[in-house]
Parts: structure tokens; sequence; C-alpha cells
């Protein structure tokens, strides 16, 4: 029989923010700093899809204008990639055209900015709380099959 040797503790989920403001990030950080994730950010959608192909993304956060690639499209090319990320919309044109229709194939939320930070960090930590969650789930119907 082979020993199977566990880590001390799980890894902690990720969320990924991606805004090409300095400052939206900032505030992002702020926000999340004292909460049970690892926080990555991008200025570019080009660099939140490398990211995402280096790590598991848990949430990923996108702005709607960058320059490039609207946060929409990115949304999308991340529920390809990556269909199990949890995927969240910060625009400031909620009530225009600007995210209706095929624009919001890849959306799960979408959060208008500015935000309420209360809101927007109870959102995430039940997001999370979610993900762990389903986790558990899957990690307890997989021990039943492998028992049987």
């Amino acid at each position: 029989m082979i020993a199977v040797k566990r880590s001390a503790a799980p890894p902690r989920p990720i969320v990924l923010c991606v805004d090409d403001d300095p400052a939206v990030l900032a505030s992002l950080r702020r926000l999340l700093r004292n909460e049970s994730c690892t926080l990555l950010t991008a200025q570019t959608p080009q660099r939140a899809l490398e990211l995402m192909d280096e790590a598991d993304v848990s949430i990923l956060i996108a702005d709607q204008r960058m320059p490039g690639m609207y946060g929409s499209e990115l949304l999308k090319e991340a529920q390809l990639r990556s269909p199990r990320t949890t995927r969240v919309l910060l625009t400031g044109y909620a009530g225009t055209s600007m995210v209706t229709g095929p624009l919001l194939e890849g959306i799960e939320i979408l959060v208008a900015k500015p935000w309420e930070d209360r809101s927007l960090r109870r959102m995430i930590r039940e997001m999370l709380e979610g993900r762990e969650r389903e986790a558990s789930r899957r990690e307890k119907s997989l021990g039943k099959r492998s028992s049987a």
C-alpha cells in the first residue's frame, strides 16, 4: 500500500481581477485584502488569459471597457477555457446596449460601477463558499465511488 501525502492546508481559491485602470485594481486589492483568497490582477485581457492558463482561477472579475478586448469577450473566452470559473463583469454602462444580447453569453454576474464595497465583498465570499461546498460534494462523491 502506498501512503498518500496530503498538504497541511488546501490551496486558497484564486480571484483574478482585470481592469486597465490601476486605481480600480488598487481598490479591489484593498477590498479583498483580508479575504481568504489569493488575489491576482491584470491590466490587460491578454495577461488575464495567460494567468488563467497558469492557475486554476475560481472567480474572474473583468471590466467591460478595456483596450484590445471587451470584458464580455474575455469572459466568453474564459468560459471556453475554464467552464467552472465564475465570471463577473464590472461596468459603468450596465443600463446601455453595450452589455446586452450576445455579449452577455459568458457573463454570470453583472456589477455596476461604482460598486458598494460591502455588497461586492459579500457576493465574492458567497461565490467562494459555494465553490468550496461544490468541491466538497465532488470529493465526497468520488470517495463513495472509489470505496464501492
